[in-house]
């Protein structure tokens, strides 16, 4: 009897095998992997656009891509280098200039079908670049550097002696007017297109002595935009946006406290627009005023690099691991071009999904995979 039992209790466990080999075979043969919108798996660091139609970002390793109609398509273009491009400027769809690491600067007048370097005379880092026409253009970047040019790149001189602070961004309204931001609070202002700069010190970056300046740190700059030449918004770490109406003599704090480095600042009619780290975004619907956190209006917390709108509704955001989001709606609500998952808070589909996607052939790897929502236990696709 107990023979008989024991073949019983083999033959009952060997069906039960096959019947869970079966059924997983069967879902395998029938699983679809979701669509991914796929660009590119570099960090984007910058975004331009300088109509409706056409559209540039440009990160790590010499990555370039391009869109001529709105976003629907993209290209790869050729960039000729391996650094990391961290800004881009763009006067029309032909002509416009990248500058990277190493100072490197690249220009372009067939819309990115071929890059040409430029001799910055700098081998340390130049972290943003702008042009208002095909002949006047500024860089800066670590070590103090402030450049210009008037000849469309062909000879850059630089504007300032180098010094040990970083600058990380700027903007001009004209071609006399302009603003620069770094490291500790620094904020540089022109009047005459670059041959002088005076400092601008915001009221609330003042420190009594430098045993304050350690206890309650001056934020560093990151982002500037200006509407005119007297209307202006700087964003920087500790969530802080601060604004002028007179051009800089004044400046007003509209948030300085928070965790969240905003890298990227944009204001057009009267909304406006922050980005930074861990999915940093705020919001202005009044002019920028007043500004709104809207963590969950954007279902990641990869970093954001830059924003951009050509319309009060169209609008562009770039950030770490190839993530591009796109918004006709004002800024609202977002569509993820590419975009990296959000956390699963502590569940373990992560592994799960490993394994069921990694495979020699695809090469299919987590970052691939952009999980919206997980809802009554079921997994909900961006597409």
């Amino acid at each position: 009897m107990k023979k008989y039992h024991l073949k019983t209790v083999t033959i009952i466990c060997f069906c039960a095998a096959m019947c869970v080999a079966l059924s997983c075979s069967r879902g395998k043969k029938h699983f679809k992997a979701p669509n991914i919108k796929l660009i590119t798996r570099e960090n984007v660091q910058a975004v331009v656009m300088p109509d409706q139609d056409h559209i540039w970002i440009a990160g790590s390793h010499g990555m370039i891509f391009h869109s001529k109609d709105g976003g629907e398509s993209w290209a790869e273009q050729v960039s000729g280098v391996e650094v990391l491009l961290s800004g881009l400027s763009f006067i029309d769809e032909k002509t416009g200039w990248a500058c990277g690491n190493k100072g490197t600067i690249l220009n372009t007048k067939d819309g990115g079908v071929s890059w040409n370097k430029q001799l910055s005379g700098l081998k340390t880092h130049i972290l943003d670049i702008t042009f208002l026409d095909k002949d006047h253009g500024w860089a800066v970047g670590a070590f103090g550097a402030v450049l210009q040019t008037a000849d469309g790149g062909q000879h850059w001189i630089k504007a300032i002696e180098e010094q040990d602070i970083v600058y990380n961004n700027l903007y001009f309204v004209d071609r006399q007017n302009g603003w620069v931001v770094g490291e500790r609070g620094s904020i540089l202002h022109t009047a005459d297109g670059g041959k002088s700069w005076e400092k601008q010190l915001p009221e609330s970056f003042k420190r009594a002595d430098f045993e304050e300046s350690i206890d309650n740190p001056v934020p560093d700059l990151f982002g500037v935009c200006f509407t005119d030449q007297n209307t202006g918004w700087i964003s920087g770490l500790f969530s802080t946006i601060i604004h002028t109406s007179d051009g800089g003599k004044t400046w007003n704090e509209l948030i300085s406290s928070g965790e969240d480095a905003l890298y990227s600042i944009f204001v057009k009619g009267n909304r406006g627009w922050a980005v930074g780290s861990r999915g940093g975004y705020f919001m202005s619907r009044d002019g920028g005023l007043s500004w709104d956190s809207m963590d969950d209006a954007i279902k990641s917390k990869v970093w954001f690099g830059g924003v951009l709108f050509s319309s009060s509704e169209n609008g562009w955001i770039a950030g770490g691991n190839g993530t591009v989001l796109h918004s006709s709606d004002g800024g609202e609500t977002w569509n993820f071009i590419r975009a990296s998952p959000m956390s699963l808070r502590g569940l373990n589909y992560r592994k799960y999904l490993k394994k069921r996607f990694s495979n020699k052939r695809n090469r299919l790897s987590w970052n691939d995979l952009q999980i919206s929502s997980l809802k009554n236990g079921f997994i909900s696709w961006l597409s």
